[in-house]
């Protein structure tokens, strides 16, 4: 617990700390995360197809980084042009299992180097001193919260398994918990910092409390498929960063939807 502890507390300083620093500090935090994700992912999947590892995270890291210095119009068609040669290359490899390598080297586009791209957009702006911490910083404190008050709500309260066939630990009491306490933060981000409507904090945190359950469920099942408790070991007590990182992937699409609505 001790362990588990001392690394929370490190990597809630880093991740708030490059938030708030911005700029190209927080550009080279979220793209090492990407990187670190990107290479857990390849190694959970090498027990069912075996795509060119290498080549396509530095392709993917390139594209990451590239599309935050291009208009909105181009982030999306930059970003899936990036997996179409990677799709090629492995379509034409000399292998039986080209098919599963090309859907095993673009799967990560759409489900962590687009959600990471996506609020990498939100938080980094070089050019000028736009706070964009005041975006960033409370969809993660949404997610910590909906995380925090799931497991204490579970864990004294839970007795209604969630989803037992796919993860033993949620419970639905769990989940009811998490979300009543992501409205309660939603509100009270609201009165810290006014840069949104409460409205619009509200239909955020109705999303992302169950889409960040939902989230989490299926890195679950991933990791079952491939054998593993968890998806790494970079951070002690906590696994790996796509355990860290679970909840981000399903709800950051939608988060970056809402805050351009």
């Amino acid at each position: 617990m001790l362990i588990r502890a001392i690394t929370g507390v490190v990597f809630l300083v880093v991740m708030i700390g490059s938030m708030l620093m911005g700029g190209y500090l927080f550009l080279g935090v979220f793209s090492l995360i990407v990187f670190l994700s990107l290479k857990e992912y390849f190694k959970l999947v090498r027990n069912f197809s075996q795509p060119l590892e290498l080549p396509a995270i530095v392709m993917y890291l390139g594209g990451i980084i590239s599309v935050q210095f291009l208009p909105e119009t181009l982030f999306l068609p930059l970003l899936f042009g990036v997996s179409v040669p990677l799709i090629v290359i492995e379509l034409f490899r000399n292998n039986e299992q080209q098919v599963m390598h090309a859907i095993s080297v673009s799967f990560p586009l759409v489900w962590i180097v687009m959600p990471l791209a996506m609020l990498i957009k939100l938080g980094f702006h070089p050019f000028h001193n736009q706070e964009s911490w005041k975006i960033l910083l409370p969809y993660f404190i949404l997610l910590w919260v909906n995380d925090t008050f799931a497991y204490l709500s579970g864990k004294y309260l839970g007795k209604h398994p969630l989803a037992p066939h796919i993860s033993a630990g949620k419970t639905v009491e769990g989940t009811i918990g998490g979300i009543i306490f992501t409205f309660i933060a939603a509100y009270f981000i609201f009165q810290w910092l006014e840069i949104f409507t409460l409205w619009k904090w509200l239909v955020a945190a109705t999303i992302i409390a169950p889409m960040g359950v939902a989230s989490d469920l299926f890195e679950s099942i991933f990791k079952r498929k491939a054998g593993v408790k968890d998806s790494g070991n970079i951070l002690p007590g906590h696994g790996g960063l796509l355990d860290r990182f679970d909840s981000v992937f399903f709800t950051a699409p939608i988060y970056y939807l809402i805050i351009h609505w």
